[in-house]
């Protein structure tokens, strides 16, 4: 089930306070090595980048991603990984859901905490070892589902970023930031 934008800030909440005293460390995305294939189906409206990322910044907070890895608070800042990209999608009920495409399979990530943990293989540069549920499941679903490239759902790249070949590792953004309180 695809994730309801609408409604996700509001479910989720404020980050909890077990990692509050953790310092903030900025990362951004685009800058590290990506599978992302830039295919996204034709007939989706993106969402607001920064609404994407906040949200990606409090489920990798909460499940406490960022203080296992790196010992700090994740902010995450300039876009998604390359070839990666948020998508709206309309449910037959007329709930807007958002999926994030971009993945080898050709599937999307329908909610924020399982691409959160193609995010961390993707950060420690272990994609061979992810354990997202794309990489660890068959790439095939049902022709026409939601999640899936199929008839219907133009399966033709429409990259709404600039496509840039990938990052080395000497160029990755992480930078400390200190907490104001």
């Amino acid at each position: 089930q695809p994730i309801d934008m609408a409604n996700q800030l509001f479910v989720l909440g404020p980050l909890p306070n077990v990692n509050e005293s953790l310092p903030i460390m900025n990362v951004d995305l685009s800058t590290f090595s990506s599978d992302g294939t830039g295919r996204y189906p034709a007939d989706m409206t993106r969402p607001w980048d920064r609404a994407v990322l906040d949200i990606l910044i409090q489920v990798f907070n909460m499940n406490g991603h960022g203080a296992r890895l790196f010992g700090h608070n994740i902010n995450f800042v300039g876009t998604l990984p390359q070839g990666y990209a948020a998508f709206n999608y309309i449910t037959p009920a007329g709930h807007t859901m958002v999926e994030l495409w971009g993945h080898p399979c050709g599937r999307s990530f329908t909610s924020f905490e399982s691409f959160s943990v193609h995010v961390i293989s993707l950060m420690t540069a272990n994609l061979d070892a992810c354990r997202c549920i794309l990489c660890t499941s068959p790439c095939s679903e049902p022709e026409g589902s939601p999640g899936s490239l199929s008839e219907g759902r133009d399966s033709t790249p429409d990259t709404p970023y600039p496509v840039t070949p990938p990052a080395t590792d000497d160029s990755r953004s992480i930078q400390m930031v200190e907490d104001d309180d």
